[in-house]
């Protein structure tokens, strides 16, 4: 699925030289298909965050961060009926049983959290809240 957003883009000045600057600026923003894209003039920061999102990422993340100090993702765990249905009752029981059943992706997740720290998004396609817990729409 597409990660859309949309942007304001505000101009001022109506000097020529301003004209041929957004003028240039389009031109480098549109595809061939005339589809209007910011990347090749604000590409992504890096490759870095060029990750696939997924809930193997996301619970990799959460156990990232819970190894580093920050256990707030993986205590959301605790609230989930399949946990409460295998009886997991501690984070170091959910943390066993995702790394388990293969559910999260430890080296996505360390990814993802070194962007988080890098750029202030786990990848391309998460915001971040202030606290640096990753929306989980």
């Amino acid at each position: 699925m597409p990660a859309w957003c949309a942007n304001i883009l505000m101009v001022k000045g109506n000097s020529l030289k301003a004209q041929n600057q957004l003028k240039d600026f389009v031109d480098k923003s549109k595809s061939e298909d005339g589809t209007f894209f910011l990347n090749p003039t604000y590409p992504v920061p890096s490759l870095e965050l060029n990750v696939q999102p997924g809930s193997s990422m996301d619970n990799g993340l959460a156990i990232i961060m819970a190894r580093n100090g920050n256990d707030e993702l993986l205590k959301l765990f605790l609230d989930y009926t399949w946990v409460k249905n295998a009886k997991l009752k501690s984070l170091t029981e959910i943390e066993e049983y995702l790394i388990k059943s293969k559910s999260a992706d430890l080296d996505l997740g360390l990814k993802a959290f070194n962007n988080l720290n890098k750029y202030g998004a786990t990848d391309c396609t998460i915001g971040v809240k202030k606290t640096g817990v990753p929306n989980m729409i």
